[in-house]
């Protein structure tokens, strides 16, 4: 059960790192977007978290 969800969770920083292999950056740059709590927050961080991941275990 659990690796079944871990497995699922690296497929989606798997993704992640497709895209930027595509040329397509632009989901893990900085992307201002309003939170009408908090304020001014980024649209793509846990993208680039998603992409840190898979680089650190792709090493």
């Amino acid at each position: 059960m659990y690796i079944d969800l871990l497995r699922n969770k690296i497929l989606e920083q798997e993704e992640v790192y497709k895209f930027l292999r595509e040329n397509r950056a632009d989901i893990v740059c900085y992307k201002e977007f309003k939170d009408g709590e908090l304020g001014i927050k980024d649209a793509n961080y846990t993208n680039r978290m998603r992409l840190f991941i898979i680089s650190y275990m792709k090493k």
